[in-house]
């Protein structure tokens, strides 16, 4: 039975439970049971309270803090906010799919998001035999998103609490022509446009973006206000 909802707690679940997003949360692995279920709680509180805002108060400034500033970008008028979502691989039943933590889908453009708390991705940057997570992720990614954009961003603790996801996604996003040496690599696509890396901090970062927004409406504002106000009483980051 899943316990009660209590703001305040690392692991607490206080909006939109009801979504069926929740029937997707992943298990918590042996041996890092706090840090996967306070990892799914920050994605769950953050962009299901993101997903109650105009994207226009929120996604121009996630972008431009993970995948750098761009003047010609404009946030989308609708966006759809997808959690835990199972992707194949190009690959079809070759090898096994990923799941994909946070999916922001507008018309034209897909952001996907790899999340970690205190803990790494568990793939060795240095052994090129095995499956790589990134490449998988970005593989499955830009095969489902089919004509559209996709960017792929990882948002950790801080670096030094997952060095090889961290360092993967830098190295992808200066050499993105590493992408097609990988042994596992699946049909090479041309709408990958960018890899970024973040923290929870920037995330918190974001919030505070709309909370200094003057015409964000006041239930929306009650809304962030209430994330916010978690993120700083939990101590969810080492940083917030």
């Amino acid at each position: 039975m899943r316990r009660a909802l209590v703001v305040g707690d690392a692991t607490s679940w206080f909006v939109h439970a009801h979504h069926p997003d929740m029937r997707r949360m992943p298990r918590a692995a042996p041996g890092r049971v706090v840090s996967d279920r306070t990892c799914a709680a920050l994605v769950w509180n953050t962009f299901r309270t993101l997903a109650l805002i105009d994207p226009s108060f929120w996604l121009r400034q996630l972008h431009a803090r993970l995948f750098e500033f761009d003047q010609r970008y404009r946030a989308p008028e609708t966006l759809d906010v997808r959690l835990w979502v199972p992707l194949e691989s190009s690959a079809g039943g070759d090898r096994p799919g990923i799941t994909i933590d946070v999916l922001l889908e507008s018309s034209d453009t897909w952001w996907g998001f790899l999340t970690a708390f205190d803990t790494d991705l568990g793939a060795d940057a240095t052994d090129v035999t095995q499956p790589d997570r990134i490449v998988q992720t970005v593989d499955a990614l830009t095969w489902a998103a089919g004509a559209r954009d996709v960017f792929l961003g990882f948002i950790c603790s801080e670096p030094r609490s997952a060095p090889i996801a961290t360092e993967l996604m830098e190295r992808y996003a200066a050499f993105p022509h590493l992408l097609q040496h990988r042994p596992n690599r699946g049909s090479a696509r041309p709408n990958l446009r960018g890899l970024g890396t973040g923290t929870w901090r920037t995330v918190v970062d974001v919030l505070d973006d709309c909370l200094r927004a003057s015409s964000l409406e006041e239930p929306e504002r009650q809304a962030v206000r209430r994330c916010r106000s978690w993120f700083g009483a939990v101590g969810t980051s080492r940083d917030v």
